[in-house]
């Protein structure tokens, strides 16, 4: 398994358990506002999810400043800013 496949297995992970309903397959191209019905409280706990699956804060306020619209922050977007993010370190 490579390192992308496994930060995209726990990002999707992390993402299902902050999704109220969470669909059985959620593909890359799923935006978390306008598909999986996320708002700033739900962003908040899936920062939460994300730091107990790989183990460090990782703050999703860059990720959420980058993009221009809501289209934009889907997990493909949010698991290459986490893999920049655990890069860094």
């Amino acid at each position: 398994m490579s390192g992308r496949d496994e930060v995209t297995q726990k990002v999707v992970r992390a993402v299902k358990k902050t999704t109220l309903d969470p669909p059985d397959v959620i593909d890359g191209s799923a935006s978390l506002v306008m598909d999986l019905g996320f708002d700033s409280l739900r962003v908040a706990t899936l920062s939460v999810a994300l730091e107990a699956e790989f183990g460090e804060l990782l703050l999703l306020n860059e990720w959420i400043a980058a993009s221009n619209s809501p289209y934009e922050l889907n997990v493909d977007s949010l698991v290459a800013f986490v893999s920049r993010a655990i890069a860094r370190r």
